[in-house]
């Protein structure tokens, strides 16, 4: 939407799908959900048409809850909003990933790294005494995570990590 752009504010924030996140539950607008999959329908069968076999959207850690590191609760606890906004976020998006995929299209995610949330920050930060990096069990939280990412949603072929500048641009709600 031209209407957006604004020359001044210098963001790799796409605003992809704002419109339908929630900060509070139910974390997604079902309604505004359903202009969201027909959108995307018509986005797929263009880029059909175009020639292309893929999509790439935007998100990782919105959709795993790290199930599968230690006891299953070590970074979000059964109570933890993010648990419940990733349910939402996988019910939601993983219908637009099924959609892609029975159109033969492969669905690719994409996320910067080290890609954090204040919990799961705060649990590496604990277990292993800082971000650091080429510490290979920081990355081991990770794989367990992606492993749960393919097996919940399925239509999903891949990751692409873009690893580059961070900082304040980065620090969106």
């Amino acid at each position: 939407d031209p209407t957006r752009w604004n020359s001044t504010n210098y963001s790799h924030h796409l605003r992809a799908f704002e419109d339908v996140l929630l900060a509070e539950p139910p974390y997604v607008d079902a309604a505004g959900f359903v202009e969201v999959e027909q959108q995307f329908a018509d986005y797929v069968q263009r880029m059909i048409a175009y020639g292309n076999n893929g999509v790439v959207i935007p998100g990782f850690l919105e959709f795993i809850d790290f199930d599968r590191v230690e006891d299953g609760q070590a970074i979000y606890p059964a109570d933890s909003e993010y648990r419940a906004r990733s349910a939402a976020m996988r019910e939601h998006f993983g219908r637009l990933f099924q959609y892609a995929d029975a159109m033969g299209m492969e669905v690719i995610l994409y996320t910067d790294m080290l890609a954090l949330t204040p919990p799961l920050q705060s649990y590496l930060e604990g277990r292993f005494g800082s971000l650091d990096t080429e510490n290979p069990e920081l990355w081991e939280v990770y794989r367990l995570g992606l492993e749960e990412l393919f097996d919940t949603l399925p239509a999903v072929d891949g990751v692409m990590i873009r690893i580059g500048e961070a900082g304040g641009i980065y620090n969106l709600p």
